[in-house]
């Protein structure tokens, strides 16, 4: 299984903002100390997750905001709730 240290431009992952609880991402950049990760359903918003810990940029005592690596299991819970809140927000 993938690390986070691992990740590369073009992964997959599942990750948390202020808004939702589980994302589908990908990963557009890759700095010394920074994961990049933009969303699929909003690509014009980028965060920036810590490599080491995988926790949201500015925010590190919040284990809330956090970056996963994709798994089967993240990825279905990710697209279920997309689903309901999409059908929730018409």
């Amino acid at each position: 299984m993938k690390k986070l240290e691992d990740l590369q431009v073009g992964d997959e992952v599942v990750f948390s903002t202020f808004i939702y609880a589980y994302q589908l991402g990908e990963v557009v950049g890759v700095t010394r100390a920074y994961i990049v990760v933009a969303s699929y359903d909003e690509f014009d918003h980028v965060y920036y997750y810590n490599k080491r810990t995988g926790k949201l940029r500015g925010l590190s005592g919040c284990k809330r905001f956090i970056v996963q690596v994709a798994t089967e299991e993240l990825k279905e819970k990710a697209k279920k709730l997309s689903i309901n809140r999409h059908t929730l927000s018409y």
